[in-house]
């Protein structure tokens, strides 16, 4: 009997040790996933907000001849009418 708790408790421990590995995996595969999110989030902003304000840098300099499109629905698509 006493054999046997030992083959259940290596077995419990060989386990475990898979477990963590497999939530360690999945921690990194959500911080990619997030990674890759936030990154694609902060273009959607920072794309139409650097093209607002080359547009606005070429106006001062007298420049009246961009175009640019001002549909859109995210915040700088106010600023661009």
């Amino acid at each position: 009997m006493n054999l046997s708790s030992a083959l259940v408790s290596a077995k419990a421990a060989v386990d475990a040790h898979h477990a963590s590995e497999i939530s360690v995996a999945l921690m990194l595969a959500v911080l990619a996933l997030a990674a890759i999110g936030g990154v694609m989030f902060s273009r959607t902003v920072s794309r139409p907000l650097g093209h607002a304000l080359r547009c606005a840098r070429a106006v001062a300099t007298g420049n009246l001849s961009m175009d640019f499109d001002s549909s859109g629905k995210d915040e700088p698509a106010p600023m661009r009418h």
